[in-house]
């Protein structure tokens, strides 16, 4: 076959594999966490620039121009052919992996990000030294753009805490009041000085020579007295020798992060301020990550289902779609079931990788059926084993690991491909028939 003609064959499944890719993981931008939205955003972009690479580089590549004998393209469509036994095969796995999804909890704890009890200990002991944490008492942390905007809602977390229970949380807005505060007030000051300033430093000084003091003993009072209002920030309160209490309640960094220390009787946050405010200890931290995991398990059938509208789309057939989709939902339901019989949660690491396996199960589906429909030699099989043991050996092999997001992300690849494949590969053909 020509170059032309290899790419005739390829280029349609291989957009069709593009478009799902990318719509697969483009349903990845709408999680909650950032570094999956990052790997949604790469992806899509790797995705893109390996379709026109495919398609406007590589047959320009030494040895593209060998030729190679294949069976000659019909000149015509070619019968569809039947499915037989499609549906049963894919509401099933379709069931299953549901199923399993429902039935699996989301969970990550810190040590599956690789710390050891040790160090969680240690880091929780300097967390109570650094605070006095004594008899149970809690650390929250506000963050904002600026030290103002973090002040701002420590100072409204502790006000609302102390609300419920009053004394049962302190924080540096206490002596820091917002800035929009500090303005009303010394507007108030300033108009309050105008009207009834002079008239006050008059009876003092007179109450004050009366009492026998010289003319000019109170100058520097009149001179603060009659003064604008200053506005008060972190380091006017680290000039009056309070440092080590702003260093305590303030914490600088590319965002700035304000501390509220609540005693152990202290109610939880209102929903409205827990979004702005982290707990800081480990149990709050495994709290808040599978609260946020627990979101992502949406993501999971938005983008089987994302999937499956492209492959509708692309093939016009219900039938041949389904066909399409089986070895995406086996490798989904291979990865669920081995979560489900290992007793572990999903994880963040289920929570990217699972994804991959979809779209790349559906792509391995992709090239069966446009191949089996076409009666087309696209050379399926040979790809989808090249394909397959390639990304095995690249992510996979993460399975080796010892952190275990690697391992994890290594597992859920490597069981999910190796599931999808033979799916692919020998069981997607015995569902097509000419006859």
């Amino acid at each position: 076959a020509s170059k032309a003609e290899a790419l005739g064959r390829i280029a349609r499944p291989l957009l069709m594999s593009a478009l799902l890719c990318a719509a697969g993981f483009g349903v990845l931008m709408f999680s909650s966490i950032p570094a999956i939205r990052q790997l949604a955003f790469f992806s899509g972009l790797a995705i893109v620039a390996g379709y026109f690479w495919a398609l406007a580089v590589l047959p320009h590549c030494p040895a593209m121009d060998t030729p190679r004998k294949v069976a000659a393209a019909p000149a015509r469509p070619v019968s569809r052919g039947k499915l037989r036994g499609v549906w049963p095969v894919f509401l099933g796995l379709a069931a299953l992996a549901a199923l399993l999804v429902a039935a699996l909890p989301t969970g990550l704890s810190v040590r599956a990000l690789g710390l050891s009890r040790a160090d969680i200990l240690s880091d929780q002991k300097s967390i109570e030294e650094t605070w006095h944490l004594e008899g149970g008492r809690r650390v929250y942390l506000t963050q904002g753009e600026t030290a103002a905007e973090a002040l701002e809602a420590a100072g409204q977390l502790a006000g609302a805490l102390n609300e419920a229970r009053p004394g049962s949380a302190s924080s540096l807005a206490g002596l820091l009041l917002p800035l929009e505060i500090q303005r009303a007030n010394a507007e108030a000051w300033r108009s309050f000085i105008a009207a009834e300033g002079p008239a006050m430093y008059g009876n003092f000084n007179d109450a004050a020579r009366n009492s026998g003091f010289a003319a000019e003993a109170f100058a520097p009072f009149g001179r603060w007295f009659f003064a604008d209002g200053k506005l008060i920030g972190p380091e006017d309160l680290r000039q009056a020798g309070l440092g080590p209490l702003v260093d305590n309640f303030l914490v600088d960094g590319e965002k700035k992060l304000a501390v509220v220390v609540a005693e152990a009787n202290a109610p939880e946050p209102p929903p409205g301020l827990a979004e702005r405010a982290v707990e800081v200890s480990a149990a709050a931290l495994e709290k808040n990550l599978s609260g946020s995991l627990a979101k992502e398990k949406r993501l999971l059938p938005l983008c089987a289902f994302t999937s499956l509208a492209v492959l509708l789309w692309a093939f016009g057939s219900a039938g041949l779609a389904a066909l399409a989709f089986i070895p995406a939902l086996g490798g989904l339901a291979a990865v669920l079931l081995t979560q489900w019989l290992l007793g572990r949660p999903l994880g963040l690491a289920e929570a990217a990788a699972l994804p991959l396996v979809i779209c790349l199960g559906a792509d391995y589906g992709i090239v069966v059926v446009n191949e089996l429909r076409d009666n087309a030699d696209l050379g399926a099989p040979q790809a989808i084993f090249v394909s397959g043991l390639s990304t095995i050996a690249g992510i996979g092999i993460l399975i080796l690991a010892e952190h275990p997001v690697l391992h994890a992300l290594g597992r859920t690849v490597f069981i999910g491909l190796a599931a999808a494949m033979p799916m692919a590969i020998v069981l997607l053909p015995k569902f097509f028939s000419r006859r």
